[in-house]
Formats: structure tokens, sequence, C-alpha cells
């Protein structure tokens, strides 16, 4: 990408104007138009193929409102007039849902004031690349593929098309390894010397792209921003240090207890060891109101540190439950009267609890949406029909 990394809503017009002072030509990452007319079918088609072609290769940027000059650089500023954006988005957002198969989720679009007394406006449009490509146009009678190259687009041939399905498949395989590897590790390195007799949930959180991205975590700014996410079920301020595999923060000094650990290539590490815990009868409970809130809100705090490093979609979100052998959940509800009423699965039998690897295409949903299904098979897990935390149409309502 040749803009600044920065979030979108963070661009400016200076951003803009650095890329016609120091000759950004386009190419497999850029483009520039300097108009955007969505009416006639023409126009439809050749928005909708420029945007596909940048999802099934390796993404980039689309800047309408930029004049060339005849040796195809970016010579002047001129704006596109929008009188009102979320129209515009609408209409947007309308065409890609409804002439693009495989459906289009990983972009997003900054309307970068130029003269708002006029309405005119730049218009940067970043598409991501897409780990469900390839995608096809199809509009009216007229099915397509298109690819992004170096001097433009082109119709995919039957070779590009093979490879697109088989470059997906690859990347997840490696997901799945580092996740798997990374749970090795802990058990022999975490887990084995730790003193508690409670159990522990183990979570990643791996872009499927992110062998594309590095994470300066030597940045003094993206330090701050990593030492504000707190591990699950912590409300201290927490400490870090930077560590082989990249940046850990604990609210425990001496390394030991939860943690984040946060890897240069944006993959995401929580470790929590309180939440499955011995009460006064020696049994060991997982609570499950507790649990369940702290884990959405982690998710919560994940989704946007992703968001505020441009990091793509999709992830590989992974979570297991670790020496739990014995294990009761317990469910505490009251009634409208305020009667406390607190009920206890039966002991679990497994030690060990690896949920299935969601992968996250779109962030539509809320994070407990999202995490539903795996709160109901770790309910089944313990003999429970479902997470009771939630409502007959899906909505977190936990007990107050």
């Amino acid at each position: 990408m040749h803009l600044p990394n920065k979030l979108l809503a963070d661009l400016e017009i200076s951003d803009i104007q650095r890329l016609i002072d120091i000759g950004v030509g386009e190419d497999k990452f850029i483009e520039y138009k300097s108009r955007l007319n969505l009416g006639p079918d023409k126009d439809k088609k050749e928005f909708l193929a420029d945007t596909t072609a940048f999802a099934n290769a390796l993404g980039g940027e689309i800047i309408y409102g930029i004049e060339e000059g005849d040796d195809g650089l970016p010579q002047q500023i001129t704006g596109i007039e929008v009188d009102n954006e979320d129209q515009l988005k609408l209409l947007i957002e309308n065409l890609l849902r409804d002439c693009v198969d495989e459906r289009l989720s990983g972009y997003d679009f900054r309307f970068i004031p130029l003269d708002e007394a006029a309405n005119k406006y730049v218009l940067v449009f970043r598409i991501s690349m897409s780990l469900r490509a390839p995608h096809m146009v199809k509009y009216k009678s007229t099915t397509t593929f298109h690819i992004r190259h170096d001097g433009g687009k082109h119709l995919m041939d039957v070779r590009e098309i093979k490879m697109a399905f088989e470059r997906t498949s690859g990347l997840k395989e490696k997901a799945e390894k580092f996740i798997n590897e990374r749970l090795e590790i802990i058990q022999k390195e975490v887990i084995s010397d730790h003193s508690s007799s409670g159990g522990f949930i183990v979570g990643h959180f791996v872009p499927l792209l992110r062998e594309e991205y590095q994470l300066d975590i030597t940045n003094q700014a993206v330090i701050d921003r990593l030492s504000q996410v707190r591990p699950p079920y912590t409300q201290n301020p927490v400490s870090y240090r930077h560590t082989f595999e990249g940046f850990k923060t604990m609210p425990d000094i001496s390394g030991r207890g939860n943690y984040n650990l946060f890897f240069s290539d944006g993959c995401v590490e929580f470790f929590e060891e309180r939440l499955i815990g011995i009460e006064r009868d020696n049994d060991v409970y997982l609570p499950s109101v507790a649990y369940e809130k702290a884990l959405i809100k982690y998710f919560d705090q994940i989704r946007k540190f992703y968001e505020d490093n441009t990091f793509n979609l999709p992830f590989i979100y992974s979570m297991s439950l670790l020496n739990i052998k014995g294990a009761k959940l317990v469910h505490t509800k009251y009634d409208y009267t305020g009667v406390r009423t607190t009920t206890y699965s039966r002991k679990i039998e497994k030690n060990e609890l690896h949920l299935p690897k969601l992968q996250i295409n779109d962030l539509s949903k809320d994070s407990a949406a999202i995490l539903k299904p795996l709160f109901d098979m770790i309910w089944n897990a313990f003999g429970l029909e479902r997470s009771l935390n939630y409502d007959e149409n899906d909505n977190f309502l936990p007990p107050k």
C-alpha cells in the first residue's frame, strides 16, 4: 500500500497530495479515478470489475477525485461531488452485495473533505486481499472474474482461478499449525510450571494474511495501544515486557498468571488462570456468567486492536480449556423477587476441551453473537443443552 499506515478515518488531503508530490503512479496496489458514476450499466460493471480485481489479487486502494497527466501520474486533486455520503455508501454496499459472488466483505471507504461548501470530496476506497477469492462479477447476463496486475486489471483464466482457491486452503493450514505449536509450548512451559490446581483458558487470534504485516513493537505509540489491552478477567493496569515472540502484557510484574502475547505479525495469544478456580468445598468451578462476559469483552478489545492497526480480515479464532477434569459449570440467576438460584452441572470428564476454530470473515455481528456457538459447545461438554446466558433470540442477556 502506498498510503500511510493509518486508519482510513485518519487520512487527510495532505496524504493524497503526497502521492502527487512524489509521483506515485498506478500499479498493482493503487488506481486513480477522476470521477465515480454508478448510474449507467457500463459504469457499474467497471466499478465491480475494479473492486473484485483488487480483492482477487493482493488488495489495494482506488482513489476517486484525482486527475492524471498524459504520463499516467497523478497530477491534480479535483474531488468528486457527493451530495449524500450515506446514500452513496448504501448504493456501493448494495451493488457489491447483489452483484458479487462469493460475497465481498473486506472493504471500507473514507470521504476526505476537499471543499465541503461545494460538496467536493476525495473518496478512498480500500479493498483487502480476500481469502474467499475468487470473486465473480455477476451483472445481468454477464459473469466475469478479474484480477489486478501492475498495468491495471485483466480477466482471470482457468489457471488463475484455480490458484486463488488453492491459496485460501494453504493459509488456513499455516494458521492451524501455528495454533497447535503454541498450545504445545503453553502445556510444556507455562502450565507445567504452574502451581494452580484450577483450570486454564487459552485463546488465539490469527490473521490469515499475517505474513503481509509487521507490527512495530518498538514504536512507543504501538506500545501504548497494546498496553491498554487487558487480559481476560483483568481489571487492574497491566505491566509489559518485550519477549522473543513479541510483546507481552500482564497484571503481574513477575510474568506469571494472566497475560496477552502480541506477535509482530498480528497474532494474539491470551492465557487466563483465574476463572476456572477452586471454591470452598475444594471442587473446581467455571462460573458461566463471569467467563462468558470476560471473553466477550476481550474479543471486543482484539477486534478494535485489528481495526486500529488496519489488519485485514479474515482471522482464525481458537479457544481451549485446559486442566479441567472434574470441574463443574455453575450458573446463578435471580427471579423477579430477587431470590437467588444456583445450579451446578455434572463434573466434566475431559481434561482438555479444544473448541472448533472459527474463521471470522466479517465483523457485522457483535462479539457475543460470534462467540455463542463456542459457549453452547462448552455447556454441552458439561452435559447441558446450551448457554443459558442467551435468550430465545440468541441475544446475550446474562442474569443480573
